[in-house]
């Protein structure tokens, strides 16, 4: 693995004005999408106190000391970097090389100076590296705090340094301290959470990692804490790990019964005593399981197995919201099993992409919509969402996996994924939001792979990630594709 970047690019999809990059933690962005918990949703447990009212998006710093008032408190000796103070978090931002919209300008490491800005379009450039996403659902094993892309590579946890979207092979460390292969890995804050399998051993038990993740690119090592926790069933039919306020970690559990569900959180640093407390639940889950997709601040989405009935689970942990309804769905629509995908938006929203029939017999269109405004309760805005692609009836079989998971790129940009009938590949295309109105921007770039290959689609500093999974064909490794998108800038 290259260890050490030598030149560093710093790119700006610019929203109508200049776009500085901080390289700081992209705070984890929220999304949650669906009805409401009704009165027989999951019960949840009390667990680690503290300001229950802060959304994780918003980088949960509450309790840390400040280490700046004034930007005289964040010096740097880089000179490629330009430091300042964030007064409202008390925290120092590293910029790199400033530029102007839709430009990118290169940092010479190892002179320490910046080059002159060169444009950008849709498309920024495609980052290569060799492996394959080792993880029981590969989604849950991609994670960006900026500058770096955190994944397990064949079972390695390893950063990944973003911050060059123009070289084709980025420097790729692994990360020391986690002897166990990740099943998820979850940015919160200023940490980085490697979460391993549930195990069974005289206590069933988990094993967490976390690392306070490096805020600039020059970064050469990595090293990481980890401790078993104690955990309530070390086979449980799902789990899975999201952000939480004030830097935490949520994990939500499906019983190997499958109709029972529990949540509960810790932060870092985990102790072995720090365990992921649970009691029984006062009432079942209900039947098809209810499996949590996404988080947004101190609430929990989670969706049924169908895929068309929604829940928001409020402070897990602490308590819940009770309320009725169902997530207003396009007329004549109904979401297809398998083709439903969920991703984190500012302002407590949830990106919701999904594959949509008609009739039982094909997709019909590929939907991309916001689910889950700001409001404690809300599941669903009301917006109607944009048609990232419709098929002629018969012409794409239900079976296939027609989309992948968007990214929502600051509060008004997005890109999609869709299938491409006529090249069989992913369709990745921008889109914008305008007072409540969704269009296509007309950016947009095929991939060579189907939606199916795409394993998470990220979003950070203007940018958005879209990882595509090439298989392995004797003799070549598999590898991943970072596409790099500005939905701001044009095609």
């Amino acid at each position: 693995m290259r260890r050490v970047a030598r030149v560093v690019w710093l790119g700006f999809a610019a929203f109508g004005a200049f776009v500085a990059c901080a390289i700081d933690l992209d705070p984890p962005l929220g999304a949650s999408d669906g009805p409401d918990a009704e009165s027989d949703a999951p019960p949840v447990v009390p667990v680690e106190a503290g300001r229950a009212d802060a959304d994780a998006g918003d980088g949960g710093d509450a309790g840390e000391p400040p280490e700046c008032t004034r930007d005289g408190d964040c010096p740097t000796t880089h000179g490629c970097l330009t430091g300042r103070c964030d007064t409202s978090r008390g925290r120092c931002e590293y910029t790199v090389c400033g530029g102007g919209p839709c430009e990118l300008r290169a940092c010479d490491a190892v002179a320490e100076t910046c080059g002159p800005p060169d444009s950008t379009g849709f498309h920024v450039g495609t980052l290569s590296v060799d492996g394959n996403v080792y993880c029981d659902l590969p989604s849950q094993c991609l994670a960006i705090a900026y500058p770096f892309l955190y994944v397990s590579i064949d079972g390695v946890p390893s950063a990944v340094d973003i911050s060059n979207p123009a070289d084709p092979s980025p420097p790729v460390q692994a990360i020391a301290g986690v002897d166990f292969s990740p099943a998820s890995i979850v940015v919160s804050g200023r940490y980085t959470y490697f979460v391993g399998r549930p195990f069974l051993a005289a206590t069933p038990g988990i094993r967490i990692g976390w690392l306070e993740s490096p805020r600039e690119p020059f970064n050469t090592s990595f090293v990481a804490a980890s401790t078993p926790s104690s955990f309530p069933d070390p086979n449980p039919l799902a789990f899975r790990a999201f952000a939480a306020p004030n830097e935490g970690l949520y994990l939500g559990v499906v019983l190997t019964n499958g109709s029972t569900q529990y949540y509960a959180g810790m932060r870092a640093p985990v102790r072995a005593d720090n365990a992921f407390v649970i009691a029984s639940p006062a009432a079942g889950g209900g039947v098809p399981p209810r499996v949590p997709v996404a988080s947004t601040g101190d609430r929990v989405l989670v969706a049924t197995g169908s895929a068309d009935t929604f829940f928001l689970v409020r402070k897990p942990g602490l308590d819940t919201i009770s309320s009725s309804g169902s997530v207003r769905r396009l007329a004549g629509r109904a979401p297809i099993e398998g083709n439903s995908f969920f991703a984190p938006a500012s302002g407590g929203r949830v990106l919701w992409s999904a594959a949509t029939s008609e009739a039982d017999a094909s997709v019909s269109r590929v939907t991309l919509r916001l689910l889950v405004e700001g409001s404690a309760s809300g599941l669903d805005g009301g917006l109607p969402g944009v048609d990232l692609a419709t098929y002629a009836a018969d012409s794409v079989a239900l079976g296939t996996v027609a989309t992948a998971p968007g990214a929502m790129v600051g509060e008004d940009k997005a890109v999609g994924v869709a299938f491409d009938e006529s090249t069989s590949g992913a369709r990745v295309r921008g889109v914008r939001l305008d007072g409540g109105a969704w269009s296509l921007t007309g950016a947009e770039r095929t991939l060579g792979s189907g939606p199916s290959a795409v394993v998470a689609t990220l979003s950070a500093r203007g940018y958005a990630y879209v990882v595509e999974q090439i298989a392995p064909v004797d003799p070549d490794p598999g590898k991943l594709l970072i596409h790099v998108f500005a939905p701001a800038c044009g095609p």
